[in-house]
């Protein structure tokens, strides 16, 4: 069950990593992406928050759809647009498929004895 969850985190920042690389351009949104897929495996990890001008919203909200439209400088920008549309449909649909996940083990009979069982 553990190893399940923690594929699935892998999985996750693998995909959004190679669709957010795939769209920069230079050296510095290479950085940026660098700096923000650590941003999110710190969360998903339980780790302190990391320094993004997202802690205003909170990180989590990520994962609900929320995004700042400038990850490290309060000026406004267009400059991560294409990035944040990326970002947001890829943790959205993490969060989608992990709560659903979760659903089936606590909420399904067959799942709930099978994972009774497993602490046995």
């Amino acid at each position: 069950m553990q190893y399940k969850v923690i594929d699935t985190r892998r999985d996750f920042i693998i995909r959004l990593h190679n669709k957010l690389i795939k769209n920069a351009t230079n050296k510095e949104q290479e950085n940026d992406i660098l700096a923000i897929i650590t941003g999110i495996t710190k969360v998903l990890k339980n780790r302190s928050q990391f320094r993004t001008m997202q802690q205003e919203l909170g990180v989590e909200m990520i994962f609900r759809g929320y995004i700042v439209e400038n990850w490290f400088r309060s000026i406004p920008t267009n400059k991560y647009k294409i990035f944040n549309k990326i970002i947001v449909c890829e943790c959205v649909d993490f969060y989608n498929s992990s709560w659903k996940h979760c659903n089936e083990i606590f909420y399904l009979k067959e799942k709930q004895y099978e994972f009774f069982l497993k602490w046995y």
